[in-house]
């Protein structure tokens, strides 16, 4: 029974393992521009499309590669008077299809959850906190565009209760 115990432990402890690594943050994007890789030692600094100084998200696959990222904060839509300013952009610092006007107006208000390691398939979780109070979540396919992802569905509300970065 105790080596089943053992073996089953080692068994999980792989899988966990394997899964684990098919997506990493070793690309932070962050700043006016800014964005730093850890894949090498030391890291090295890189330029980014993001136009914010506030919250952002990232994430690469298992070879360190930036697949996309998000930040909810943009001066030019601020300028424009848009709330929703919320970007996702794609591995070429570029606005993603249908990746503008996201819900997401404060500083930690944006993670990425893949849907699972061998799927395409991420969601962007978002809190709106200054108009659109509550927690949204938007859709994102990397197959879309050539590989630069699409944004399938956006500002889709789980909940209208005020969503707190505490």
């Amino acid at each position: 029974m105790k080596n089943k115990s053992i073996l089953l432990t080692i068994l999980l402890n792989i899988i966990c393992q394997i899964n684990y690594a098919q997506f990493n943050g070793n690309v932070w994007v962050f700043g006016d521009s800014a964005g730093i890789n850890f894949k090498t030692a030391p890291p090295v600094p890189l330029s980014t499309g993001m136009l914010a100084r506030n919250g952002s998200a990232s994430i690469c696959n298992n070879n360190s590669n930036l697949l996309f990222y998000c930040y909810g904060y943009d001066y030019y839509l601020e300028n424009l008077g848009l709330f929703r300013s919320g970007i996702i952009k794609n591995k070429n610092h570029l606005t993603m299809q249908n990746g503008e006007q996201l819900v997401a107006q404060w500083y930690h208000d944006m993670i990425i959850i893949p849907k699972s390691n061998i799927d395409s398939t991420f969601y962007v979780f978002t809190a709106g906190i200054v108009s659109d109070i509550g927690l949204w979540y938007n859709i994102i396919d990397l197959k879309l565009q050539g590989g630069l992802g699409e944004v399938v569905q956006k500002n889709i509300k789980l909940q209208t209760f005020s969503v707190y970065d505490g």
